[in-house]
């Protein structure tokens, strides 16, 4: 892990500090459950954000809001704010730059924080070889992945014989099911084709199906599409 090292882009609006792996930033206060490559970081009461604070660390970052919040994310060098809508898992690649920018407002949510070794096991084992770089874009939370966080949360509360051995395995397993959902990870956008809306819209379908009591806004549905909403 690293120390926090705060830096400052020449001409840059933005404090920028690389952070510690494995857990939240300083500003955040939080409650980690951790393996020895993977962390659930909990932030369950809302968390005052300071304006314009970025952060980056090696490992990668899958989030999951318990409230709609914007964030601003570092696209290949331009910076733009970004909606995570409510319930919704939101992945960050390795060293993206991420955080508050202006009226952050209040930060609720559970994230998962996971060494790039792991997720590079974890994307071999389901046959995905290449250098992994995820789209940031929302994805539904997959009922394995909620029902895995709360064995992985039992477990390393209760911690009977052998649960060191079970929370590792929980880990890999967790990493699996978090590459699988956000398996579009090349990085770029793609090509706006019939069959890319088909998936989109299917997306959505699916997502519906999973939350039945959840009240939907087309703003969020029309982001986990990733279509704008005339398309969609």
């Amino acid at each position: 892990t690293c120390g926090s090292d705060h830096l400052v882009g020449s001409g840059d609006r933005y404090r920028i500090m690389r952070d510690h792996d494995f857990r939240a930033p300083d500003f955040v206060p939080a409650r980690v459950t951790a393996a020895s490559r993977l962390s659930l970081v909990e932030v369950n009461r809302p968390a005052k954000l300071p304006e314009c604070t970025l952060h980056y660390h090696t490992s990668y970052e899958f989030s999951i809001p318990h409230e709609p919040i914007t964030m601003v994310i570092d696209y290949g060098g331009t910076r733009r704010e970004t909606p995570l809508p409510k319930s919704l898992l939101f992945p960050f690649n390795s060293d993206q730059e991420h955080g508050p920018g202006v009226a952050p407002g209040d930060l609720s949510c559970h994230a998962f924080m996971i060494d790039p070794s792991l997720v590079s096991e974890a994307a071999a084992s389901i046959g995905m070889t290449r250098p992994i770089e995820f789209r940031n874009s929302a994805r539904p939370v997959s009922t394995a992945i909620r029902s895995l966080t709360f064995q992985f949360r039992e477990e390393a509360q209760g911690q009977q014989a052998g649960y060191e051995f079970l929370l590792e395995l929980m880990s890999l397993q967790l990493t699996a099911h978090l590459v699988r959902t956000c398996g579009d990870y090349s990085g770029h956008p793609t090509g706006r084709g019939e069959q890319n809306d088909g998936k989109g819209v299917a997306k959505v379908i699916q997502y519906f199906r999973d939350n039945p009591s959840h009240r939907y806004s087309l703003d969020e549905v029309t982001l986990l599409a990733d279509m704008d909403r005339y398309r969609f």
